[in-house]
């Protein structure tokens, strides 16, 4: 079947060096990603932003490369036509008179993390900083079971902390951790599959019909409702953790270039518009 929409991930994944379109993961100038981007959109072939971005971000990115519908906050909202409707996903939260992130914050569940992993564990600024409405960005370098199994215990069963892949950033506070991963804590119902799955019900779209693409464990989980699920070879050889995924997902096919590169290669490979 022909592909008809293609889910994306964007840090990471569809962009290279500081989240440019025209730059490699090393920093060089490219035009490939922006042109296989022109290309697949051209076909016709919708293409959903699915990030831990919050809307107003997603949707200057969107605005700047022409594109209409996207995913925020790791599946906590579906948005269509640049925000003309916005569909909460976060199942459970009642938010007619307070913010899930600001809910979030009264139950004492960020600074309970801190206090367990504060030498492992900060905000994510300035980013952290941007409005946000579901969910919490922290960076660091945490065991995410053990994190978990700790909320849990703790009684927030309703929320827990997802890795969402390796950051490029450092922080003068840990210093010491090695390579940093970025996380979002938000509510335990929320996913960017849930929300993917949302999404192709509506349009009416089979699995054959659709493709995603990324580079963590919390774009991995995006496989089972797809065709194929590109992931990005600059993900994998960070996190070794990340062959499990392929042994368990037949679809998984790992990109042969970094981040931009590899995006361009496999949209322009699954659409059948040839590589360049």
């Amino acid at each position: 079947m022909a592909i008809k929409i293609v889910y994306t991930d964007v840090d990471g994944t569809m962009v290279g060096q500081s989240g440019s379109l025209f730059r490699t993961g090393d920093g060089a100038w490219t035009m490939e990603a922006a042109t296989a981007l022109v290309d697949v959109l051209s076909a016709g072939v919708d293409v959903v932003l699915v990030s831990g971005r919050n809307r107003r971000q997603l949707r200057e990115c969107g605005r700047i490369m022409g594109i209409k519908n996207y995913i925020s906050e790791l599946g906590a909202e579906m948005i269509y036509d640049q925000g003309k409707e916005i569909v909460s996903l976060a199942k459970d939260w009642d938010t007619s008179t307070i913010s899930v992130y600001d809910a979030i914050t009264a139950s004492g569940a960020v600074d309970g993390l801190f206090k367990q992993f504060g030498d492992r564990l900060e905000y994510h600024t300035p980013w952290s900083n941007e409005l946000r409405y579901y969910s919490h960005l922290l960076r660091g370098q945490v065991d995410v079971p053990e994190a978990n199994a700790w909320l849990a215990e703790a009684g927030y069963m309703n929320l827990k902390l997802v890795d969402n892949g390796q950051l490029a950033s450092r922080s003068e506070n840990l210093n010491n951790l090695g390579a940093m991963h970025a996380y979002h804590l938000l509510p335990e119902s929320v996913d960017k599959v849930g929300a993917l799955r949302y999404d192709m019900k509506r349009r009416g779209f089979a699995p054959e019909q659709a493709i995603a693409l990324g580079d963590s464990w919390a774009d991995v989980a995006l496989a089972p409702a797809v065709g194929t699920f590109y992931l990005m070879k600059n993900g994998f050889d960070a996190d070794s953790t990340l062959s499990d995924a392929l042994a368990a997902h037949a679809n998984i096919v790992v990109t042969g270039r970094d981040k931009s590169l590899g995006w361009a290669d496999a949209v322009r490979d699954a659409v059948g518009l040839g590589l360049k």
